[in-house]
């Protein structure tokens, strides 16, 4: 039993030695006393979730918050600058998509959830009765 703790911890220091030596960074984003969870990344930007004490919403590195009211958001996703996330506004049952280039991508009245992006291509399981579908969101132009 030593012996493979002392070869795992060897395993572990080379390792760590390794990353160092090849220019990894470690940069801690949050730090505070509630969860933070779901992150995705694209590129250098950072999207997650945060429990702010009465429930969840949607945070980045580069953007700050963005969501502040009294739904249950996760679930994110980001492409560039981008973001698209789960937004439970009624109950566990009724999901729906929002964006931050968009605004609300859905409003079915069903469980919409597990948002992908790529650039302003969404893609996002959407479940009717007892199937689960697969739906497309594109904006081919956005008005300034």
């Amino acid at each position: 039993m030593k012996r493979h703790f002392v070869i795992i911890l060897m395993v572990v220091l080379c390792l760590g030695v390794s990353q160092s030596q090849a220019g990894w960074t470690i940069t801690q984003l949050t730090d505070n006393t509630t969860n933070d969870g779901g992150a995705d990344i694209s590129g250098s930007n950072v999207v997650w979730s945060h429990y702010d004490g009465s429930d969840y919403e949607i945070y980045t590195n580069f953007a700050g918050q963005l969501t502040d009211n009294g739904y249950k958001d996760t679930m994110p996703s980001i492409s560039g600058t981008n973001v698209v996330w789960v937004s439970q506004i009624t109950s566990p049952t009724e999901t729906d998509i929002f964006s931050n280039f968009a605004g609300q991508l859905t409003n079915n009245g069903r469980n919409n959830t597990e948002p992908d992006i790529s650039g302003t291509n969404v893609v996002w399981h959407g479940y009717r009765s007892e199937v689960i579908l697969v739906r497309k969101f594109s904006v081919t132009s956005l008005g300034n």
